[in-house]
């Protein structure tokens, strides 16, 4: 080695000085490895390369740095993985995993028109585009040579492009007539749509965090990887890598495995608690439960087979069983035939509800329950009492919607047809694709289409034959709850009763007027059974109290505040008032289990309103699991054929008779036996 030389310094140099050369062997050979290897890192500032004979060099640091890059953190913890702590929380999003952020699909929702007759949104009045931002558009059209008469879809994507993010660069002569007559020119760069937005409203919709990762942490987070872990046999492990990993890979697999017992096997790790479903949540927490092995608790669930096909109630019930088995006691509020029947001991309340239920009607096992003749569940679960098959299919009115390329999440760009003027049923196990192709495509692209909302709709190339229908329903303001909730980050929503009125909602006037002995706090207080009666001479109110009558809610009190209704009741109120309404017949509506906390005989009231609403040539969309519903319906459409990546395909489609007769169907395997129909090579799962 020279101990003199010369440099360039108009250039880079790489120097390396050599401090060992060896090879490894024995014992001292090892300790003289590690002197050299110290000796390295303080001549060369943490870093040392070694040099393999026949291999590749090897270079290391002993700084929380990449070598090649010199991007560097700090040491690892627990902390670094949680985006609950500032130190492993993305920065931009603080952990949320997501963002406000202009979603160029709420600022052009209709891309059929041009610039010029309003296409951009938020830059519209009343239809036609701002005098001020036009004459932005219009210099920017001249500028780049294109016609802002052009429908948006025809555009070219450079010149879109120009309009929603700018031109940061080449600057435009601007020039803008006053309705006085003056006339100003000025020259500067065009901001853009997107970015004018962002400045004066930092968001128009919210999308994920680009800097982080789905769940909300830091890049460098993120990037920190250990290879794989490895789940498999404990054989596969070294002695040395089982004294390490043994317990946690333990509770590794015995968390999932209980995820996997109680149908949960289609959920993704990142899935944020806040997307979940009240079923979801709670199988989480069974799933929890169960992992902690203890014993003489008494469990408390509220209707857990929310959201589960009849194919995976078998592994919820075993799980429920399993905490039995450990010595405890489970109580469940709950609808479910399968659960029911498996139950070891049951108590059934009624005979009907609000003011005419409340008492205990029959107790015991299975057997009792159905032998019980005053028990309406009983005489379901016997047969004497059951939900009847329609008498026909409706043939519909021959018009469709059409959603074409559905990609978002686990859907797999499939097309699928919604027949108009039907009831219409979409099924398929517990994370199917359901929801997503329902909810987050086909509403959310309706309701920016009808009323402008600004929530994003799934990823989805086109939906065709919306010209059919008015989709009437719900308000966008409330979205159909009749009340706003006050939103707390990380606390629950928070509504507060009035100071002034203390709940009765009217001032001291209006409780002063009487009609026929009661004032407004006193027909509020009536049920809808009794107001029918007190207004029987008024048609405009008879009328409506009727139809609250008829979807089977005679019991609830016309002051009722939303927030105290059960999820079924609400449905059914916001059915009676779409029932109340002069029909159009070109109505979609759109129910996401509508059966959840209903029973056997709410169910049947619930059919007999869709049916009313279908025969007045309007269609209804069901998502749902309970066969009772799904045998009525005129068309179903069957997705899967399992859960998360394993689903989003459709499988089947047609009259429920048509799915039954399809083997591959797990939903059509549950009908066989309902229908009576036979499909070859298939026995009836219900058996």
């Amino acid at each position: 080695m020279s101990e003199s030389f010369d440099l360039d310094k108009q250039k880079w140099h790489d120097i390396e000085v050599v401090v060992d050369r060896l090879v490894i062997g024995t014992s001292a050979e090892q300790t003289r490895v590690a002197d050299s290897v110290e000796t390295a890192l303080k001549m060369a500032s943490g870093t040392v390369l070694v040099d393999v004979v026949g291999g590749e060099e090897l270079l290391f640091s002993e700084q929380f740095a990449c070598v090649h890059c010199n991007i560097s953190m700090g040491e690892l913890e627990p902390r670094t993985f949680s985006f609950n702590n500032p130190h492993g929380a993305c920065s931009t999003c603080t952990g949320l995993g997501y963002k406000l952020e202009v979603d160029e699909g709420l600022v052009i929702p209709n891309r059929n028109l041009s610039i010029a007759e309003g296409a951009v949104q938020p830059w519209a009045r009343s239809g036609a585009m701002s005098p001020w931002y036009y004459s932005q558009l219009e210099s920017l059209a001249r500028a780049f040579d294109f016609s802002l008469d052009v429908p948006v879809k025809d555009m070219e994507k450079q010149d879109l492009d120009r309009v929603l993010y700018g031109t940061k660069r080449k600057r435009i002569d601007v020039q803008h007539h006053t309705r006085r007559g003056k006339t100003y020119r000025w020259r500067t760069a065009f901001e853009g749509v997107i970015n004018n937005l962002e400045r004066r409203y930092k968001g128009y919709g919210v999308g994920p965090c680009a800097l982080g990762d789905r769940a909300g942490r830091k890049r460098k987070s993120k990037a920190s990887r250990n290879g794989r872990v490895k789940v498999e046999h404990p054989s596969v492990l070294s002695d040395r890598e089982k004294a390490i990993a043994g317990q946690i890979l333990k509770e590794i697999e015995a968390r999932l495995t209980f995820l996997l017992n109680v149908g949960l096997d289609y959920l993704t790790l990142s899935r944020t608690a806040s997307t979940l479903s009240g079923g979801e949540a709670q199988r989480i927490r069974l799933a929890t439960q169960i992992g902690s092995g203890l014993m003489g608790v008494l469990y408390v669930c509220d209707e857990p087979s929310i959201g589960l096909h009849p194919a995976d109630d078998y592994r919820l019930i075993q799980t429920l069983k399993g905490l039995r088995d450990l010595g405890n006691t489970v109580l469940i509020v709950e609808h479910d035939e399968a659960i029911m029947r498996a139950a070891d001991y049951i108590v059934d309340l009624g005979p009907g509800a609000g003011e005419h239920g409340g008492h205990i009607v029959a107790t015991g096992p299975v057997e009792d329950i159905m032998a019980a003749p005053e028990s309406i569940t009983g005489q379901y679960l016997s047969g004497r009492r059951q939900i009847p098959l329609p008498e026909e299919r409706r043939p519909g009115n021959g018009e469709r919607l059409v959603i074409r390329g559905a990609a978002q999440n686990n859907l797999k760009d499939i097309d699928v047809e919604i027949p108009l003027g039907m009831l219409v049923c979409v099924t398929g196990v517990s994370g199917s694709g359901k929801s997503t192709l329902i909810n987050e495509i086909l509403y959310k692209k309706l309701a920016q289409q009808f009323y402008r909302a600004r929530d994003r709709a799934g990823a989805v190339r086109d939906i065709e034959g919306v010209e059919h229908i008015d989709k009437g329903g719900r308000c966008e303001a409330c979205t159909g709850d009749g009340h706003i909730n006050i939103e707390m980050q990380f606390l629950p929503d928070v509504t507060v009763p009035c100071e002034i009125c203390e709940g009765k909602r009217y001032n001291r006037e209006a409780l002063e007027i009487y009609w026929r002995g009661a004032n407004i706090a006193d027909v509020l207080a009536m049920t809808v059974t009794e107001a029918l009666e007190a207004f029987e001479n008024i048609p405009r109110v008879r009328r409506r109290l009727q139809t609250l009558q008829d979807v089977g809610l005679g019991y609830i009190r016309l002051g009722q505040p939303a927030t105290q209704l059960s999820g079924g009741e609400a449905q059914r109120v916001k059915l009676a008032k779409e029932l109340s309404k002069r029909a159009t017949g070109k109505t979609l509506y759109i129910l996401d289990e509508p059966t959840t906390g209903l029973s056997f005989e709410d169910c049947a009231y619930l059919l007999r309103v869709l049916h009313r609403l279908v025969d007045a040539g309007n269609t209804v969309v069901l998502i749902e699991h309970h066969l009772d519903m799904i045998k009525n319906a005129d068309w179903l459409i069957d997705l899967g054929p399992g859960a998360g990546d394993k689903g989003g395909s459709l499988i089947a489609e047609g009259t429920p008779e048509d799915v039954a007769r399809m083997a591959h169907s797990q939903t059509g395997q549950y009908l066989v036996r309902m229908l009576g129909v036979e499909a070859e090579g298939v026995v009836s799962a219900a058996d």
